[in-house]
């Protein structure tokens, strides 16, 4: 670079950083933190359905033209392709340090006044990046959904524990977006 443009400071030399997207694409691209029956390298997709993240116990289903894409082993998904065990690979999925999972909470509880603004607080007292909020009132009850960006299952643990301890809420799970 240096013999074509001699003008190039060294910034402008250091290879450019990934933005959210190009990180992505690169774990689409490297499968960084998998491996596939020994094999790293591979192209793999989180599955949007049940949304692993590091210490899920996770399947591994090879798709036609999309790589391997990763399941929970509980993915309501997993029944309707379990006729096609030659799919399956076991997956050995490390935590790779600085990588970050979305994950979608179903939230419910009982109205009161404050209570969609304690629970954004207790999402970011947990350290954690609140990606969407959707929240609605009818009769009293609470119903929604939060999307929250978590490193691992003990982030999202915690996580969950912060709104749980919220008053009003009445009950927090992972939502599945099912089949």
């Amino acid at each position: 670079m240096r013999a074509l443009y001699p003008d190039l400071t060294p910034e402008d030399l250091q290879p450019p950083k990934h933005t959210g997207l190009g990180r992505v694409i690169e774990r689409l691209r490297l499968g960084r933190g998998i491996k596939i029956q020994g094999v790293d390298g591979l192209m793999v997709r989180y599955a949007q359905c049940c949304q692993p993240v590091p210490g899920d116990a996770v399947v591994g289903y090879v798709t036609q033209g999309r790589g391997i894409s990763i399941h929970r082993g509980d993915c309501p998904n997993l029944l309707t392709i379990s006729s096609e065990a030659e799919r399956r690979v076991e997956i050995d999925w490390q935590e790779s340090k600085g990588e970050t999972f979305v994950v979608r909470l179903a939230v419910h509880g009982e109205d009161r006044r404050s209570l969609y603004a304690d629970i954004c607080e207790a999402i970011s007292g947990s350290d954690t990046t609140i990606r969407s909020v959707e929240l609605s009132t009818r009769d009293g009850a609470v119903l929604g959904a939060v999307l929250v960006e978590v490193e691992n299952q003990s982030n999202l643990n915690k996580v969950i524990r912060a709104i749980r301890k919220v008053k009003g809420v009445t009950e927090v799970a992972r939502h599945d977006a099912g089949p």
